[in-house]
């Protein structure tokens, strides 16, 4: 689960520089099992770590198009590479 907590806390941050923090924190806090703090920090996550991440990824498509899976993936690269067998969406692979 720890893999899962740092890669979705470096999607947040990429999406924060992009879109700021308000937008992300609000964004954040309608995906079912993540909890952000209001500084954009991950606080904790509950359930399948893999949905998660898809559901937080489905919820800046609604908001900022596909473009928004391209800035995941590069936020997701080193954390990927520390974890490669990670189970991820496809939109990270």
């Amino acid at each position: 689960m720890e893999a899962y907590k740092e890669l979705i806390q470096a999607m947040i941050k990429k999406q924060i520089v992009i879109l700021g923090s308000v937008a992300v924190i609000k964004h954040c806090r309608m995906v079912s099992g993540l909890s952000i703090d209001d500084a954009g920090n991950l606080q904790s996550i509950s359930g399948d770590g893999k949905k998660i991440v898809a559901d937080l990824i489905a919820e800046f498509i609604k908001v900022s198009g596909a473009v928004s899976t391209m800035f995941f993936k590069q936020g997701a690269q080193e954390v990927l590479k520390k974890y490669p067998s990670l189970d991820v969406p496809d939109q990270l692979k």
